[in-house]
């Protein structure tokens, strides 16, 4: 485990397990705090710290470092996205670090702007944060050849402050990635530059896909006067699976043209998920119910408001939930009791039939041991 107050990202790279997030040190089983950890913690397959790597690992610094996303590139290095500062050589590097995830030592450094998503390909390391930006694998500043898209959100759609910036990016096809985030508009704010939770970008030039013909999240839930904004994004079998906040919900659309596959609601944000098998997909969040009803709304208003006792017609389940991923409706057979802490689960990853869990909280069962922050299930039963 680990202090907290967060984990925001987990990254399984061989047997060992990587945390990302606003923490200072790993806690033992009993949640005593037994090692400083800026950030980044490395884990081995039973849950135990690694020290060798763990000692070997940078000093991130900065009043509030936290490293949002990581990202395993296919050259066998470790991306870090975030907000913190580190030494490289005489100078000052920030915000994006490529690390040798088998020893903890730098391999790749660079100057970035404040970032929230990280993706490494074979090519390219991109991020994003305000801007989505393109870096060589080696490290240095961003390519100024490369079209850097701007996000910008509309501050009277929704009652609380919302940042634009990027959450989440994947690799749509041979010649796109595809962007989530929070934002209503891209590089402008008029009606040509209107898109909302997700675009379309390609790879080799950076544009984004806009207009009328573009591709675009084809449901009641995302359209343009609604208050949703994109939170997470994974790519499989031509699918994009997609975690909302603002009105709150999880849906499958598909890659080729945005038509919706399925749409699930829930009464707070969709944080996090992932496609754990081929009958399942985890979602993690600060909900506290999810839709089981299959009635085929889909503008993300079937579940009732938290502070309501009864929340039919949605099941009680709050913060982490197994969905369908034919249809997306809830397995009631699967309940874990994550608890006590609002935003709940901002983290999901699947290693075999290990599911990790990372976010807000200090328990994910019912018995009295501490999970602070991170955890582990052995297995999500299907339904």
């Amino acid at each position: 485990m680990v202090n907290g107050p967060r984990v925001d990202d987990i990254a399984q790279v061989g047997a060992a397990t990587w945390l990302g997030g606003a923490f200072s040190e790993i806690q033992d089983a009993a949640g005593n705090n037994v090692d400083p950890a800026h950030g980044l913690a490395v884990l081995d397959a039973s849950g135990v710290e690694n020290t060798t790597i763990q000692h070997a690992l940078p000093a991130l610094n900065g009043s509030k470092v936290n490293v949002f996303d990581l990202s395993l590139a296919p050259n066998g290095v470790l991306y870090a996205a975030g907000t913190f500062s580190y030494a490289c050589g005489s100078k000052i590097c920030k915000n994006l670090i490529g690390i040798d995830p088998s020893t903890g030592t730098v391999v790749d450094t660079f100057t970035a702007p404040g970032l929230h998503a990280v993706l490494a390909t074979a090519d390219y390391v991109y991020a994003g944060g305000r801007k989505l930006q393109r870096y060589s694998l080696t490290g240095g500043k961003a390519d100024a050849t490369w079209h850097q898209l701007t996000t910008y959100v509309d501050t009277g759609l929704r009652g609380h402050s919302t940042n634009p910036h990027i959450r989440a990016i994947d690799v749509a096809d041979d010649t796109r990635l595809i962007v989530a985030g929070q934002f209503d508009w891209i590089d402008g704010t008029d009606d040509a530059h209107q898109k909302k939770v997700a675009v379309m970008v390609e790879t080799a030039t950076g544009n984004p896909d806009l207009g009328p013909t573009s591709w675009t999240v084809s449901c009641a839930c995302a359209r343009q006067t609604t208050a949703a904004f994109g939170l997470a994004v994974q790519v499989v079998s031509g699918v994009a699976f997609i975690g909302a906040g603002g009105n709150d919900w999880a849906g499958a659309y598909s890659i080729v043209d945005g038509s919706q596959l399925w749409q699930t609601d829930a009464n707070g944000s969709v944080q996090d998920l992932t496609v754990y098998d081929d009958s399942t997909v985890i979602v993690g969040g600060h909900f506290t119910s999810i839709e089981i009803t299959g009635s085929g709304d889909d503008t993300a208003s079937e579940c009732p408001a938290r502070s309501l006792s009864d929340q039919s017609p949605c099941w009680k389940q709050p913060r982490l939930a197994a969905i369908s991923r034919s249809s997306g409706l809830a397995n009631q057979g699967w309940a874990p009791v994550v608890c006590c802490l609002y935003r709940g689960v901002w983290a999901t990853t699947v290693a075999g039939a290990t599911l990790h869990v990372g976010g807000e909280f200090n328990k994910l069962d019912a018995d009295t041991a501490p999970e602070n922050y991170y955890g582990r299930f052995s297995a999500v039963p299907t339904p």
